[in-house]
């Protein structure tokens, strides 16, 4: 059976994943991380970080705020049909 384990840093920070193969009695068969947890970090978390025994958010509410509201290039089909409209105003 394999798990994911999440390699820690010494800050607490998710520093990388590994996909292990664990035996019939729950042995690891390769080696683990010297920092780790096999506990998923919840879906959600801009920056993981692992903090007395469970995955907390690290950023602060207006690290997210300025993350969630930076100006979004418009996507593929506003471009087209902008340019549509340019189009279709020069012909007239």
């Amino acid at each position: 059976m394999y798990k994911n384990v999440y390699a820690i840093n010494a800050d607490g920070f998710l520093a990388e994943v590994y996909l292990i193969g664990f035996d019939k009695k729950g042995n690891p068969v390769d080696p683990l991380p010297e920092l780790y947890t096999m506990e998923d970090p919840p879906p959600g978390l801009y920056r993981a970080r692992w903090v007395e025994g469970g995955w907390a958010e690290d950023m602060t509410e207006e690290e997210i705020w300025e993350i969630s509201n930076q100006p979004q290039e418009p996507c593929m089909g506003t471009r087209l049909d902008v340019i549509e409209n340019v189009v279709l105003d020069m012909l007239e």
